[in-house]
């Protein structure tokens, strides 16, 4: 559902320069992505409580107004979300299972921290919160978000998430594993042919442009992370299909002659 897609991931509006989510789709239109990816909940809490500004999430008919707008410019409208241990309520997986029926797609950023899922937790755990999710959103595309290192996915326990997502979206963050873009190359391919599940992988957008071409040009769709943390010349490899060279080497002096003026 997702291949030869480009998806620009939003967190929070305060971080960024752009202050709607007008001002996001233009961003994503500008660069050539296909979709955004908007932040939707911590747990079963709506990110309108961690960001003030207006369009920061807050309800179901907020995000069938976005899905609407987004929609209207030819994008796709994704959401994400934290699944939280608490353990998670009812609550959460009911108000996840909504948001998925709605959307193009939903992405479950799962992470073996403890302000995030947490390592190890009591088996079965996540079986039942994605039952939970897929009694209400059967039909939904849902999105596996995680660390994808070997060891960080045993700790989230793959395995009671995996019949129940359609996609694996590793945070492939080499710029802050101390890895290379041939080693996520290598890594991305490995948990396709372990899982074999589709793949988007997550890119790190901060990361040296020279490395995310090279890195892009080994792949066919991708998440960039995150909206307010790449410049401008990172926008343009990361939104566009086919690398234009003439087009980076511009935004790339451009990029410097306004660090000189500085």
């Amino acid at each position: 559902m997702l291949e030869g897609h480009r998806l620009l991931q939003v967190w929070q509006y305060k971080f960024q320069e752009e202050k709607t989510f007008d001002a996001v789709l233009n961003t994503a239109s500008k660069y050539g992505y296909t979709g955004v990816l908007v932040k939707a909940l911590d747990g079963e809490i709506w990110m309108n409580q961690y960001d003030p500004a207006q369009d920061a999430l807050y309800s179901l008919d907020q995000i069938d107004q976005q899905v609407l707008q987004a929609h209207v410019r030819g994008l796709l409208y994704c959401c994400w979300t934290n699944p939280l241990y608490d353990p998670p309520s009812l609550d959460e997986a009911e108000r996840t299972g909504e948001i998925a029926q709605r959307v193009d797609a939903l992405f479950l950023d799962v992470e073996p921290y403890a302000s995030f899922w947490g390592a190890n937790r009591d088996p079965g755990l996540a079986t039942r919160f994605m039952q939970q999710v897929r009694a209400i959103a059967p039909q939904a595309y849902i999105v596996l978000q995680p660390d994808p290192r070997a060891d960080r996915l045993r700790e989230i326990r793959i395995e009671e998430w995996l019949p129940y997502i359609d996609a694996i979206a590793g945070q492939h963050y080499f710029n802050d594993f101390q890895s290379s873009v041939a080693r996520e190359v290598d890594r991305i391919q490995d948990i396709a042919n372990v899982y074999h599940k589709s793949m988007i992988p997550t890119l790190p957008g901060n990361a040296d442009p020279a490395d995310l071409i090279t890195l892009k040009l080994q792949l066919k769709q991708w998440v960039a992370w995150r909206l307010g943390s790449m410049n401008k010349v990172q926008q343009s490899i990361l939104g566009s299909s086919s690398i234009n060279v003439a087009a980076i080497r511009n935004a790339m002096d451009n990029l410097w002659a306004y660090t000189k003026r500085m």
